[in-house]
């Protein structure tokens, strides 16, 4: 029997002997069902003919009948577990950080530090006229001598009520006489800087040239000034010396208990005696004030130098960090 193939739409021959089946089209190998052939009475066998010449004449194979691909086996079912509970972690820990936590930063001023090296040459000045040196009759008890800075430099007179053990007085020294001079030029040459930096003011030629340099000078010779000062105290004094020559060779003059004394007790007595005078003589604390007021007016003096020096850079910065 001729049918179409109802992929390709190509004519077929297919014999009668698979009607019903299954076939597949040997052209587009697509597979379709043979219809069946109705009964129909009994003829001659008809003899060979020779195919028509509009239909292919390749006999095409027969294929076993198609059956419905039978279902994917379905995926084994999970099986449900109950959660795993999530492992527990130790709280991290503050890490410890070896950098620096804190930080301060100060900035140099440089209206302030003429001001600081001013102030703190005037107090020094003020505290040149309180007892820088001094013999006292027992710690904190009342003084029989003492020395200012002017009597260091120039000597002084006993104090009346010791005049007869001290008949000459107290020397002065060397040093302390070019400290003294010195520190006045040392003031007003300071206050002259600090009036030319805040006013304007008509100076001469000559010394126009100086005023970028004012503070360099006042540092330097603030720093001299202060070079003499601790000379002198390294060197001792002259009212320590004969306060001490005193005592080791006529402590009578002093304790007149001691030139009634006589033999091995009055030996004794003399050495503790002695002993207990030199102890009396004290440095005070207004010199070691005034010392620490003129390191810091060197360093201000000089940091106001500096920076004045330094034309179109930053300022100065202290950083602190902790």
């Amino acid at each position: 029997m001729k049918l179409i193939c109802p992929n390709c739409q190509k004519e077929l021959t297919v014999p009668d002997q698979y009607a019903g089946q299954v076939m597949k089209c040997p052209l587009c190998a697509g597979n379709f069902t043979a219809p069946t052939l109705p009964q129909a009475p009994s003829a001659p066998e008809p003899g060979p003919s020779a195919p028509p010449p509009n239909t292919y004449g390749l006999a095409p194979e027969p294929i076993t009948p198609v059956t419905a691909p039978s279902p994917a086996p379905a995926p084994p079912r999970k099986r449900e577990l109950a959660p795993t509970p999530a492992p527990t972690t130790p709280a991290p820990q503050t890490p410890v950080s070896t950098d620096y936590q804190h930080r301060r930063s100060f900035t140099i001023n440089a209206r302030i530090l003429p001001w600081i090296a001013v102030v703190c040459l005037g107090l020094v000045f003020f505290l040149q006229f309180f007892p820088w040196i001094g013999f006292y009759a027992a710690p904190g008890g009342d003084a029989i001598a003492t020395q200012n800075a002017w009597g260091m430099a120039f000597g002084n007179s006993a104090n009346p009520e010791y005049k007869d053990v001290f008949e000459k007085g107290f020397s002065g020294n060397f040093l302390m006489g070019f400290y003294a001079l010195l520190f006045v030029i040392l003031l007003l040459l300071a206050i002259g800087a600090l009036i030319v930096g805040i006013m304007p003011v008509q100076v001469p030629p000559q010394v126009q040239k100086l005023v970028p340099w004012r503070w360099t000078l006042v540092g330097g010779l603030a720093l001299l000034t202060f070079l003499f000062l601790v000379l002198q105290l390294l060197a001792g004094t002259s009212f320590e010396s004969e306060l001490a020559d005193k005592i080791a060779n006529h402590p009578g003059d002093l304790v007149p208990a001691l030139q009634t004394a006589s033999g091995q007790e009055a030996k004794r007595s003399t050495g503790i005696v002695q002993a207990a005078l030199t102890n009396s003589i004290h440095r005070t604390n207004w010199l070691r004030l005034a010392v620490v007021l003129q390191l810091v007016a060197i360093v201000a003096a000089g940091l106001t130098s500096w920076i004045g020096h330094r034309v179109g850079q930053p300022v100065p910065r202290i950083d602190l960090q902790w």
